[in-house]
């Protein structure tokens, strides 16, 4: 069986400017924007069969001067995914999915078992 990674948001972190993303040769510089989401706080859950783990991350947002704005009213979960996944980077994404796939192989292995009466 193959494990099947979901994406939940949270909460976001909505401030009245963004900033641009540093790089090696220039500073951040902060906008004036209405309601940016300065960060977004995910949950990513990895579940195999009757097993699920859950890893929490908050990836940091970064105004982009060179595309449009999306005003808040108008952001779907699914772009907030999409600007996160972009932020946090494919190997950041691979390591976390790494790291829950461990997590599950080792729930599957123990010998505890859940008691009710």
């Amino acid at each position: 069986m193959a494990i099947e990674y979901t994406w939940k948001i949270n909460n976001v972190w909505k401030e009245p400017k963004g900033s641009t993303e540093p790089t090696e040769d220039t500073e951040s510089v902060d906008v004036e924007l209405t309601d940016f989401i300065q960060s977004v706080s995910i949950t990513i859950t990895g579940t195999e069969g009757n097993i699920s783990r859950d890893y929490e991350i908050d990836a940091q947002l970064y105004h982009d001067p060179t595309s449009s704005y999306t005003n808040f009213t108008d952001v779907t979960t699914e772009k907030l995914i999409e600007w996160s996944k972009a932020a946090l980077t494919q190997p950041v994404i691979d390591n976390i999915e790494a790291q829950l796939k461990i997590q599950i192989e080792e729930a599957a292995n123990d010998n505890f078992v859940a008691w009710s009466n």
